[in-house]
């Protein structure tokens, strides 16, 4: 084993370890952890050489000196010593391997009885006079550092790149000191170039900080020659305000001396012909938005944030419920260290919760960093300010004019903005690629088309200045004409339904932009209202209905008389009609918008918009119970169909008539429908691109009737095909359409933990995107849900708050089958009188609107709840299960004659009328060929058996 005096004896800690060398102990929060002796010795030597990379060579012969042993049993010890340490767990490093080299501590390490305060000089570590101590964090680096580590040692020029404040120095400086030993202590040097005021000053920095006197000598020329017999590290921090001093001298540099090796940092390469540019990417956030605490720590930005939240007196960790607001907090600064240690030091004073209020209200560029920084990086404005100034005119106009944009653009609309005409397209790219260079644009790519983007902190900083000229309000113009001409020369015409999403949502901040100066005091309603029309379907296709409404009704409500009854009239009415299916708001208002939408449909022979109507009115007529209406649109779109011959429609035709059949209760001709157009999808326009909404209700109307007509595990199959089906695509209201009417198919089959997941997802996915009638219909789910499993409080708490929500919703045909199931848990819970008012209140719905699909349960239910009763009235319930028997018979649904039959037959039994149980039972269980391992039929199998 290692002995004293080949390891650090000084007690050290990191995260919440203590480690005492001498002692051969290691504790986490005041507790030993039991650790092996071997793994114990590698962790003594790795923090003994914190950052350096160690051959596993090197290891093997500090921990075994003299045994032979093979890499692969240190590879078993330091598996074993991550697995104490927690290893990469909630986010933390503190072990890297570096492939083909070794493995390297990179956790910061301090002083145990310090706080936060290095320890490097205490522990007996490296040090050099020539470089600046190391900062005490890198949090989220460790990959980055290891990466560059391995860069200086085998390449001669490594540039770091990227912005302002993003980490270029903290992360140089760490690679420096993990170097020392390699180049020794008094062979790094580190030149401050960020302090020259004058470019010409440069390699007079360099010679003073490697000690070398020129003595009237031009630098240029004298640093390489001293330099020409040393082995050193040269690092030159902030480059980009000297380049055109610094990159000849070390192009000089590189010629003259060959063993010399130059870490720079830059927000722009140096551009010479050994460079190796390494890109300093931004600290990643959390990708959830509203993550727990757990996996925000688990991103280096929120590491980054709590630890200097900590370090300003901020105590109290991170709780789940400000985790998504330190998420938020980390991605409007764009993970920018800088922006985030100035934001986090803010908190021990205002709290995290008052950090985002103070980032929403003041300017967060004034926010005052730490005292000790250096004048550029004392606020976020003097560091903008810094990268601002060092642009020539017209970099710096073109920036200001890119801050109209909101997140990505591509180049066309940069051309647009700026009023470019086509002799200048070349100057603007150019200077565009020059922004990009010095690391105040960023470039990517998103389904093989190029994006640009200004940092959100770069943004605001341009965006300021914009304002103080007068050119606003014509950038602002042409901003938004040309997101309106883009929306109509890529998508009009074009069905969006959700399966090319990248295709438009880059543009989406541009296109909410745009929309939001249109229509303000200083913008132009005119673009607005065309904009708003062009832009709804995409709004539409992403589910975001409230949104779509909003603009357009602004629109219609400012339409000139000269556009009444025209083609935008008519795009306007049916984005808003279409929408009012997915958000709260009076009946009649819906109503009416579909009614003016299909009257200007008519009237300007526009087939296609009135097939789409119909199917959505359709859709609207049969949740508010007007099943005869439901089914003349459904006739009146096949009508369309047949006229038109688009392929497309007709089989969206066969599926409307599907779902409006088993609606009204004809399950037979609701079967044969879908099914036909499932056939017809399935030859030749299989490759057209179908409406998703209408897909997703013709998979569920036909997986309801597959399970009504006596076909469970047909309609089991369908159902798992269903979800997964309409899982793949991002148009969310279809999504949960198809859960929560797939949801009822697993409850009916006693299939319960196959609900599990999609009750959770639909739970999920209706309040993340706002859909409050799926949400509703979840809750009474995972109500149902909860009674199954025992839980009666709060699963008829939630079937309550669920069925109340779609009455006052107007859902009615969804309320009839919940109110079934609040009935039976009020029945038992031996509240029988509310139980038969839920339910006669249910059944006299059903008659006013002469609602058919759900009348066999209601009766059902009925009966069974009288079954109930403290004194059960077995004649009532014989009369409503007879009645539930006979009318499932008129609509062919086999599953609930059969469920109808069961309880009938138990009351007959207990009667003395076996054979006459004996006989309905038979009678209906013999006409099923599947689902004998499903609820029901094994239920009226036992009964049988027993009669």
């Amino acid at each position: 084993m290692a002995n004293d005096s080949e390891s650090g004896t000084s007690t050290i800690a990191f995260d919440r370890f203590v480690l005492t060398p001498i002692k051969r102990l290691l504790t986490r929060d005041g507790e030993p952890i039991a650790i092996g002796g071997r793994a114990l010795d590698i962790l003594i030597a790795l923090t003994d050489r914190p950052t350096e990379i160690v051959s596993g060579r090197k290891l093997i012969d500090i921990v075994w000196p003299d045994v032979t042993v093979e890499e692969a049993n240190l590879r078993v010890h330091i598996a074993a010593l991550r697995k104490v340490l927690g290893d990469a767990r909630d986010g933390n490093r503190f072990l890297i391997t570096v492939p083909g080299r070794g493995y390297a501590f990179v956790a910061p390490l301090r002083s145990p009885h310090s706080g936060t305060s290095s320890i490097y000089s205490e522990a007996g570590l490296p040090q050099s006079k020539n470089l600046p101590a190391p900062l005490r964090s890198i949090a989220g680096r460790a990959e980055t550092l290891a990466e560059l580590i391995a860069q200086v040692q085998s390449n001669r020029l490594v540039s770091v790149v990227g912005p302002g404040g993003i980490g270029k120095t903290t992360v140089t400086i760490a690679v420096a000191h993990a170097l020392l030993s390699d180049f020794g202590n008094e062979m790094v040097f580190f030149v401050d170039l960020g302090s020259l005021d004058d470019k010409a000053d440069a390699a007079s920095a360099v010679a003073a900080a490697i000690g070398c006197s020129v003595q009237g000598l031009v630098p240029d020329h004298a640093i390489p020659a001293f330099l020409a017999d040393k082995r050193a590290l040269l690092m030159l921090d902030s480059c980009e305000h000297v380049m055109e001093t610094v990159a000849p001298l070390t192009k000089h540099i590189v010629a003259g001396a060959p063993s010399i090796h130059i870490l720079a940092t830059s927000r722009e390469a140096l551009r010479l012909e050994l460079e190796n540019v390494h890109l300093l990417p931004p600290l990643a956030w959390p990708p959830d938005a509203a993550p727990s605490a757990a996996s925000a720590l688990a991103s280096p930005a929120v590491q980054l944030f709590m630890e200097k939240a900590a370090a300003g007196g901020h105590l109290d960790g991170l709780q789940d419920s400000d985790a998504p607001i330190v998420a938020d907090i980390c991605r409007r600064l764009d993970g920018i260290a800088l922006a985030i240690e100035i934001a986090a030091s803010r908190v021990g004073t205002y709290g995290i919760r008052g950090v985002a209020s103070l980032l929403n209200e003041s300017d967060p560029l004034q926010l005052q960093g730490r005292r000790g920084a250096t004048s550029r990086h004392q606020t976020l404005q003097a560091m903008l300010d810094w990268s601002f100034n060092l642009l020539s005119g017209s970099e710096q106009k073109t920036l200001c004019t890119l801050s109209i944009f909101i997140g990505q653009f591509p180049l066309e609309a940069a051309y647009a903005v700026a009023g470019v005409v086509d002799n200048d397209r070349k100057k603007l790219a150019t200077t565009i690629a020059s922004l990009a260079d010095k690391s105040l644009i960023s470039i990517s790519s998103i389904s093989g088309l190029v994006y640009y983007r200004l940092l959100d902190t770069t943004r605001a900083y341009a965006s300021s200045k914009l304002k103080v000229g007068d050119e606003e309000r014509a950038i602002a113009g042409r901003h938004a004409l040309y997101f309106d001409s883009f929306l109509k020369s890529h998508f009009a015409g074009q069905g969006f339904d959700g399966r090319e999403p990248a295709k438009y949502t880059p543009h989406l901040g541009n296109i909410r932009k745009a929309l939001e100066w249109s229509f303000s005091d200083r913008g132009d309603p005119a673009i607005g209202r065309e904009l708003a029309a062009n832009a709804a379907s995409i709004f539409l296709e992403i589910s975001q209905f409230g949104e779509c409404q909003r603009w357009c009704r602004q629109a219609i409500s400012g339409l000139p008389e000269r556009d009444r009854g025209t083609s935008l009239e008519l795009q306007l009415y049916y984005a808003l009609a279409r929408s009012a299916l997915y958000t709260p708001g009076s009946v009649n208002e819906v109503r009416d918008a579909f009614k003016r939408a299909l009257h200007l449909s008519e009237t300007l022979h526009d087939e296609r918009r009135q097939f789409d109507l119909l199917a959505d009115f359709n859709v609207y007529l049969v949740r508010n119970g007007d099943f005869q209406g439901a089914i003349a649109t459904a006739k009146e779109s096949a009508a369309i169909a047949q006229r038109t011959g688009d392929p497309a429609e007709k089989i969206l035709s066969e599926w409307l008539l599907g779902a409006s059949y088993h609606a009204t209760g004809n399950q037979a001709a609701a079967l044969r429908h879908c099914k036909n157009g499932f056939l017809l999808q399935a030859f030749p326009a299989s490759s057209l691109k179908l409406d998703l909404a209408s897909e997703a209700r013709a998979r569920l109307a036909l997986t309801r009737s597959l399970w009504l007509r006596g076909f469970p595990d047909q309609a089991l199959e369908s159902a798992h095909e269903t979800i997964e089906h309409m899982r793949a695509y991002s148009h969310h209201a279809s999504y949960c359409f198809a859960l929560v009417w797939t949801i009822p198919v697993f409850f009916w089959c006693g299939a319960y933990k196959m609900a599990a997941e999609p009750i959770e997802s639909a739970l999920s996915h209706a309040s993340k995107y706002s859909l409050p009638a799926f949400q509703a219909i979840a809750r009474a789910q995972k109500g149902e849900f909860l009674l199954v499993n025992g839980d009666d409080s709060t699963g008829l708490e939630m079937l309550q708050q669920g069925y109340s929500t779609m009455l006052s919703s107007h859902y009615s045909i969804i309320a009839s089958s919940t109110s079934c199931v609040l009935a039976k848990a009020l029945a038992a819970s031996a509240r029988g009188e509310e139980a038969r008012q839920v339910l006669e209140v249910a059944l006299s719905r059903a008659d006013l609107v002469n609602e058919q699909c759900w009348r066999p349960e209601l009766l059902r239910t009925q009966g069974e709840i009288e079954l109930m009763m403290p004194q059960p009235d077995l004649a009532s319930a014989e009369k409503f299960l007879l009645r539930s028997i006979s009318c499932a018979r008129e609509q062919s649904a086999f599953s609930w004659e059969l469920k109808a039959a069961i309880p009938l037959a138990q009351m007959w039994r207990d009667l003395g009328r076996n054979q006459e149980a004996r006989s309905l039972l038979g009678s209906v269980y013999q006409r099923f060929t599947e689902g004998f391992g499903t609820r029901d039929l094994i239920a009226a199998c036992q009964l049988l058996d027993q009669l």
